[in-house]
């Protein structure tokens, strides 16, 4: 019998794109299952960018064994680089394996099927995707920045970008896949190709790939203020495959916060980059993280921020309370703020960022654009996510599953849109997606950024 091994993964499109390639070497001996089924391992793909992420890790775990606790429980991500020992204590446990280590975890499973270790460790890579329609694509990881109340950082390391040839061969894999859409992510995307020798950038990296259009549809995960650069902007208005959405963090409109915080911007510059990346690119939905209730933020300090957020339009926030991360600065530092008061300042963010999302979407009405139909129903309806970063619902049968469709956008639902399918071909020389729907979608649990 093959070897039933379930997927869980949380955080950011970087560990969702690291769990697909350990998917993508796995041999016919491994069945790969829902998370939800019975199953012989458990490999889940952990986050500790905050106290939630870090709880929903472990929670996680202890699923899988009521699940089965015969099951062998392999733990990955950045909670297990950041707390190995604490991960190892929980019951039903048999790996750790820090990020470093994912890249053997698919010979390791092989083994565990039964593979003799020469067959298991030399399998090539075959691309089949967890998620055909959207699946992100790591181009890049680590950071060298040292933000005080980061821990993703040094569970990441350095910072190592994915040469342009391994890059343009794995678009090309899964474009030959039918995926119509494509997200590009890294822990600091903005850096690609800053290490490499001679250094490279990710504006000449995107001139390249519309060289080639090897996928249809481009969408870039977070980007900081600091690399948005006017090469950059110039390049995604010129490459109307690039989808017109942008994320870039914030964190606070305070300078001294910021300051704090060690973000190596000011409040103008970030506004300053907003405005050239509007200018450069109408019509882009811009979205921002912000951390509410930073150690010493003072009234004033989240009133800026507030200002600044409602100044700017920014289309959408997400927001996060202020979670002290074990050896980070901001854990120590002295000047903390009560529990509810972090809450209060979150839950006024978070009303603001409610209100901009629904001008914003309200301001969308009746627009055509093109969008990926999921390969999921929600309800009678059909799940789309538009060029512009919209959750769309729409009437159709599942012949549009895995396809990008011309739609016209509609009424507003709850954090989304309705949208009508025009009978209008999508963007010229768009391919019919021809993609199965391939592994069961791995559970994604506490989208945290990116």
């Amino acid at each position: 019998m093959p070897l039933r091994v379930a997927f869980a993964t949380l955080g950011c499109k970087v560990n969702r794109a690291d769990t697909s390639l350990i998917q993508e070497v796995l041999p016919d001996e491994v069945d790969v299952v829902h998370f939800q089924e019975r199953a012989d391992v458990y490999v889940i793909n952990t986050c500790t960018v905050t106290a939630t992420a870090d709880r929903q890790s472990r929670q996680l775990v202890r699923r899988a064994h009521r699940a089965n606790p015969a099951a062998a429980i392999i733990v990955t991500g950045c909670l297990a680089d950041r707390d190995p020992a604490e991960v190892r204590d929980l019951e039903g446990v048999v790996r750790v394996a820090p990020n470093s280590a994912k890249p053997a975890l698919a010979a390791e499973l092989a083994r565990r099927a039964g593979l003799p270790r020469e067959l298991a460790d030399s399998a090539e890579p075959v691309y089949r995707p967890a998620a055909v329609t959207r699946p992100p694509l790591k181009i890049q990881d680590g950071c060298d920045g040292a933000c005080a109340y980061c821990a993703v950082a040094p569970a990441r390391g350095s910072p190592r970008s994915t040469p342009p040839g391994e890059v343009l061969r794995r678009l090309e894999s899964l474009g030959s896949q039918g995926c119509p859409e494509v997200v590009l992510a890294g822990i600091d995307l903005g850096a690609w190709g800053l290490d490499l020798s001679p250094p490279d950038s990710l504006a000449s990296l995107l001139a390249l790939v519309g060289s080639r259009r090897p996928v249809k549809r481009v969408r870039l995960s977070s980007i900081e203020v600091l690399h948005l650069d006017d090469l950059l902007l110039r390049v995604v208005a010129d490459s109307p495959w690039i989808c017109r959405h942008l994320h870039l963090p914030l964190q606070s409109g305070s300078d001294r916060v910021l300051c704090r915080m060690r973000r190596r911007y000011s409040a103008h510059g970030y506004a300053t980059r907003l405005e050239a990346a509007r200018r450069t690119l109408p019509g882009v939905i811009i979205g921002a993280d912000v951390i509410a209730g930073f150690p010493g933020e003072t009234a004033a300090d989240h009133a800026r921020t507030m200002e600044l957020v409602a100044d700017l339009e920014i289309s959408y926030l997400h927001v996060f309370p202020f979670s002290p991360r074990p050896s980070t600065p901001a854990a120590t530092f002295s000047d903390q703020l009560p529990a509810e008061e972090v809450r209060e300042r979150a839950r006024r963010l978070r009303r603001l960022g409610d209100q901009l999302w629904r001008k914003c979407r309200l301001g969308l009405v009746g627009r055509e654009t093109t969008a990926v139909v999921s390969t999921r129903r929600s309800g009678a309806g059909l799940e789309a996510f538009s060029h512009q970063g919209v959750s769309l619902t729409l009437a159709g049968d599942d012949s549009l599953m895995g396809k990008l469709v011309r739609v016209r956008l509609g009424e507003l639902t709850e954090g989304g849109m309705e949208a009508e399918v025009l009978a209008s071909p999508p963007e010229e020389g768009d391919r019919a997606n021809t993609g199965s729907p391939g592994l069961p979608d791995p559970l994604e649990v506490g989208s945290i950024h990116g």
